[in-house]
């Protein structure tokens, strides 16, 4: 679709533009913003050298060497400077120009509204128990620490959905060598809006999904019962080196999602009572959109990327050609391979950004989803970088994502067959309730499984009367 015309007041935030007769500079960090694409290409400032930066969502954390090493933010990140005035008031500025237009809208941050409405620094106010002041005022503190604290509260307090997280601190706090102050009691400071932008669906993964499945499943990554295969698919990260190494004819096969889903598919194809495959995504955190696309399109055909850019008001559309038959190209013999399996999607709530994105898309390709609703995760990652070194991720206005139907997702793709909902207890955070673990055995049985997709593609099959 063609773009709605987009005005950036940077008067409004006291962003400087300077012109000659030839050329229109802004900030670099600006500009790093707004010309960033989906594949997190960029570059990124640590207040003296900009650094040329290309990542995924593997190596997202590790910036680029030397990023830290830079004697300005060393410095002000052990003590040894303050930031000047000129300093903190453009680092605000570019903190609220960059949630104001480049905020992706997922709808779940607790701000997410409200900025939409009024903007960052007045949003701060509708934050209960003067967290929006205390925020508002270590933003504007010449301690750095301080001030990456308030960067850390505001993303994890005010705008936390999963993916919106500060990059600085996680790094620092691991590198006591490098930065002495990264004390104890820097961690004491951190530890309640650490524990708030944790997202919840994700403990549950740990604490109670994984080892009730351990306890029935074991480790498997495939198992069969009946007319079923079961392919468990925990996280989409690729293992690129691996895949490297297997087209050249020098390594195995990976063992990441694609390789397992490989691996699984081979082997229901050797059982001829095999007729459904079930993706086990019950603990799944997400990953690279890549591996996720390559496994859709290997039983589905081409696939529909659908997305919402919510600054330029655009739809928008990505076919995706993937290699289906894993000989190392693609090409016209992919268009021509069919696996003819009945394909269901267990999910929980944990389920997250791919892992919520993956079971929406198969159930437009005609895939049952059974369990309850994914936990979300709807927009891509963005990474942002302030004049003088913060760096962090948000959910990106690059591409709000979609189902076939142009819907927002979410709320999680809806069970075609529910089994039971674990319900939510909230004890007392404001921000992110709690829940209460329940039992999930019923969703790792063999039997039940087995016979819902028996019985729900034997209804699809009777002809009409």
């Amino acid at each position: 679709e063609e773009a709605t015309p987009v005005t950036f007041d940077f008067a409004k935030y006291g962003i400087d533009m300077y012109a000659d007769e030839e050329d229109v500079y802004l900030p670099l960090t600006v500009i790093g913003g707004l010309l960033e694409d989906v594949s997190l290409n960029l570059l990124i400032f640590n207040g003296d050298t900009a650094f040329n930066y290309s990542g995924n969502v593997d190596n997202i954390e590790t910036l680029s060497p030397g990023y830290y090493e830079g004697e300005k933010i060393k410095a002000l990140i052990n003590g040894e400077a303050q930031r000047a005035e000129d300093q903190i008031n453009e680092s605000y500025a570019e903190i609220c120009f960059f949630v104001d237009y480049l905020f992706g809208h997922p709808g779940v941050a607790v701000l997410d509204e409200v900025v939409t409405e009024k903007g960052l620094d007045a949003a701060l106010d509708d934050l209960p128990d003067g967290l929006g002041a205390q925020i508002r005022e270590s933003l504007h503190s010449p301690d750095y620490v301080e001030y990456l604290c308030g960067i850390n509260d505001l993303l994890s307090f005010g705008l936390s959905d999963g993916h919106t997280a500060l990059m600085t601190l996680p790094t620092v706090m691991v590198r006591p060598d490098t930065f002495p102050i990264v004390t104890d009691s820097l961690v004491e400071r951190l530890t309640p809006s650490l524990e708030a932008s944790m997202n919840t669906y994700q403990a549950i993964i740990r604490t109670v999904l994984e080892p009730t499945r351990q306890q029935i499943w074991g480790d498997e990554t495939y198992r069969e019962y009946g007319n079923t295969a079961i392919i468990r698919i925990d996280s989409f990260h690729p293992d690129e080196a691996g895949w490297a190494a297997w087209k050249e004819g020098t390594g195995e096969l990976p063992d990441d999602a694609l390789g397992i889903t490989w691996t699984g598919l081979q082997k229901a194809m050797a059982n001829p009572e095999i007729h459904n495959i079930i993706f086990d995504l019950t603990c799944n955190g997400g990953g690279s959109q890549d591996l996720m696309q390559a496994i859709i399109g290997m039983f589905t055909g081409d696939v529909s990327f659908n997305g919402y850019n919510p600054l330029t008001k655009q739809h928008m559309q990505a076919i995706v050609k993937t290699d289906r038959n894993m000989d190392g190209v693609i090409d016209e013999e992919d268009q021509e391979v069919h696996y003819d399996y009945n394909l269901g999607v267990l999910t929980t709530r944990s389920a997250f950004s791919c892992g919520n994105l993956f079971p929406v898309m198969m159930q437009d390709k005609g895939a049952i989803v059974i369990g309850e609703n994914t936990g979300g995760g709807s927009c891509v990652v963005q990474m942002f970088t302030l004049s003088d070194g913060p760096v962090f991720l948000m959910s990106s206005y690059l591409y709000h994502l979609r189902n076939a139907q142009g819907e927002e997702v979410e709320k999680g793709a809806d069970p075609d067959i529910p089994l039971e909902r674990i319900e939510t207890t909230d004890v007392g955070n404001p921000y992110f309730p709690r829940l209460t673990p329940g039992d999930y055995s019923p969703y790792y049985n063999d039997e039940m499984l087995d016979e819902l997709m028996n019985d729900w593609f034997a209804q699809e099959e009777v002809p009409a009367a």
